[in-house]
């Protein structure tokens, strides 16, 4: 009898144990689901400023006429180059460019990414593409939102910078024209440009393990060794697109 008892107390116990696990087990929703739970936050709206402004900055130092004119050319060499520094520093230089400066602009962006993965850790369950998934949603909710919020956002004025008089970012010092596009027609280029292969091309992966590890801040070096794997061509085409649309939207 008391055999019979202690084999059903067990049985009871392995239940309520496996039952508070399963309680306990995070819930992992579809990337349409996640979105519309966070596009709201304060931590994605912040999120959602910074990198429209942060990338645009990326596509616009590149957004040149010899590179425009020269796309091929220019991705030619970017491939040839691979991930020697060297090499790389001695392309852009030849369209009078710094390799050094569009790094430092995509140091910005890996850690507008940084930061989100920090801020909110939940979205460190979802795989890359997930990710991706999660943010363009989130952008699109907000960008047709009347959150008060994201009407400053929409409504935020980005100039164009003026390539041939433009100073490091690194120095503070930034000219820019008068012409200026906004933050939804900035996403209607966005959208567009970052598919399905950004999530390597940005190098989430990495971030988001950087980000698990309690890594606050990713300095410049840490942004070249995530592009060395990740590609800077990719990168390059996927800008390249961007700034496209961008010099077209400027256009009208």
């Amino acid at each position: 009898m008391k055999t019979k008892i202690s084999f059903f107390l067990v049985l009871i116990s392995i239940g309520i144990f496996t039952g508070c696990k399963k309680q306990d087990a995070p819930i992992l929703h579809t990337p349409k689901e996640e979105a519309a739970r966070l596009y709201l936050t304060e931590s994605f709206i912040r999120f959602s400023g910074n990198f429209l402004q942060d990338f645009y900055q990326v596509s616009q130092y590149i957004n040149v006429p010899s590179i425009r004119q020269n796309r091929a050319g220019f991705l030619a060499g970017i491939q040839q180059a691979g991930s020697d520094e060297k090499s790389l520093e001695h392309h852009f230089s030849s369209y009078a460019l710094s390799f050094e400066e569009w790094a430092i602009r995509k140091n910005k962006v890996d850690n507008d990414w940084l930061q989100l993965f920090l801020q909110l850790p939940e979205l460190q369950r979802y795989n890359e593409q997930d990710i991706i998934a999660i943010v363009k949603e989130g952008l699109r909710l907000g960008i047709g939102s009347e959150d008060s919020r994201w009407q400053v956002l929409k409504n935020r004025q980005f100039p164009r910078i003026h390539i041939g008089n433009v100073a490091s970012l690194s120095s503070g010092a930034l000219q820019t024209k008068s012409l200026s596009i906004d933050a939804t027609e900035i996403w209607d280029c966005l959208k567009d440009a970052v598919g399905v292969g950004s999530a390597s091309i940005l190098g989430i992966a990495g971030l988001k393990k950087l980000a698990g590890q309690g890594i606050q801040a990713i300095v410049l070096a840490g942004s070249k060794i995530l592009a060395k794997y990740a590609g800077w061509i990719g990168l390059a085409i996927t800008v390249l697109d961007f700034s496209s649309c961008i010099y077209g939207e400027m256009a009208d």
